[in-house]
């Protein structure tokens, strides 16, 4: 049982650390775009420009879904 809690654990924290750095993409996007509608210059449509928030929601999205999933697995493996 040990065993497989130091798995969920090792698994979640990389979820954690790759969720962190989604994040702090995210919030560079947000900047870019907030100094580009301030300017008269556009971002262009890249991960760091304004159509990348799309791509980068969805990641962040998907990491979610995992933690959800790995929380919603160990729960059920306690009962």
């Amino acid at each position: 049982m040990s065993t497989s809690w130091d798995n969920a654990r090792r698994h979640a924290r990389a979820l954690e650390t790759a969720l962190d750095a989604k994040l702090s993409t995210y919030s560079k996007i947000a900047s870019t775009i907030t100094r580009a509608g301030s300017s008269s210059s556009k971002p262009e449509d890249s991960e760091d420009g304004e159509g990348g928030y799309k791509l980068v929601e969805e990641e962040i999205e998907e990491l979610i879904s995992k933690v959800c999933q790995l929380l919603s697995w160990r729960i059920l493996a306690d009962r």
